[in-house]
């Protein structure tokens, strides 16, 4: 991993280690990205590198019907500790409502959300850190690793460019 990209993560973590964030991390994964990460044959040492400790990865009982149904081979399974959501049906109710479910409003479990893009409307709650693939790499998103939206550069005025040519000549 990039350094750059090292030292945002660190300061990311920094911060969420003040807020109760802390090892034994938990990971509350969803199906697709499961899929993916099985699809690109990573280990969940690969999710301890990223957090620097260790890691439980835990996945609704729905997300894990449909999870099953989807892949065959089936080695991160093996990893992947089961929630209880009380879904009888896998398809009775959405992803993101699960997963919100699962969270609730204060995240007291202090769940990190594993999700693909496919399911990233939940990112806009910004209240639960959120790991996901971008380009095939893990990332960690959080309310206090996004860049704000830079503005557009302002035009100047007819007075302001006058006012430079006077001074620059």
């Amino acid at each position: 991993m990039r350094p750059g990209r090292l030292k945002q993560i660190k300061k990311a973590l920094k911060v969420l280690s003040k807020e109760g964030y802390s090892q034994p991390y938990n990971i509350l994964a969803e199906k697709d990205f499961l899929v993916a990460f099985n699809n690109a044959q990573l280990k969940i040492s690969h999710l301890e590198q990223l957090l620097g400790g260790t890691v439980r990865v835990f996945t609704p009982l729905c997300e894990y019907k449909r999870y099953k149904q989807a892949v065959k081979d089936v080695k991160l399974i093996q990893h992947v500790r089961i929630k209880m959501c009380g879904h009888t049906d896998p398809y009775q109710i959405t992803t993101i409502e699960c997963l919100k479910q699962q969270v609730e409003e204060k995240n007291p479990d202090r769940y990190f959300l594993a999700v693909s893009k496919k399911t990233s409307a939940i990112k806009e709650s910004k209240k639960v850190p959120i790991i996901l693939f971008k380009s095939g790499v893990l990332c960690i998103e959080t309310k206090h690793t996004e860049k704000s939206k830079k503005e557009a550069p302002q035009k100047m005025t007819e007075e302001e460019k006058e006012n430079l040519e006077k001074m620059f000549g």
